[in-house]
């Protein structure tokens, strides 16, 4: 007997260590294991244009810094996809968290985009902006945002 594949192959979920991101990526993972989706776990470094001190070197250079976040973004982070055995991979890139996540999405093909939503409000959100809206906005495939209090 022949079983049905998903339509969900993949899905890119990005993640940033915060509440609103862990549970995204828990929701992901509930949903990548009945689906039976490969998550691609993503996280930007983002970068900053200026440097404030030209002498010092900025804390997103520093390998021990960059080492730190990759091991939390491995054993930490996705920690939610890691109990429920779904396959994963872990992508860490630099620059706007919206633009990578966006990115990484189209370079994966994948299916849908699941972002965590923090839910400042709709003035802080027009005001200062958030990676969901941003990438709800330009996302050329389905996109999942997670409330805080999903």
């Amino acid at each position: 007997m022949a079983t049905r594949r998903s339509a969900v192959k993949r899905i890119v979920a990005g993640v940033d260590g915060s509440d609103a991101g862990k549970l995204a990526l828990e929701w992901t993972a509930r949903l990548a294991k009945t689906l039976h989706s490969e998550v691609v776990a993503v996280y930007a470094i983002d970068v900053p244009i200026a440097v404030p001190d030209p002498y010092a070197i900025p804390f997103y250079l520093d390998d021990k810094w960059r080492a730190r976040i990759a091991s939390d973004f491995q054993n930490k982070w996705c920690r939610p996809l890691k109990s429920v055995g779904v396959r994963y991979r872990a992508i860490i890139e630099d620059g706007r968290p919206a633009s990578v996540i966006l990115n990484v999405a189209e370079r994966e093909r994948a299916e849908l985009i699941v972002v965590g939503r923090r839910g400042h409000g709709e003035v802080a959100e027009l005001l200062l902006g958030s990676v969901s809206h941003e990438v709800v906005l330009h996302s050329k495939r389905p996109v999942l945002l997670v409330p805080r209090k999903a």
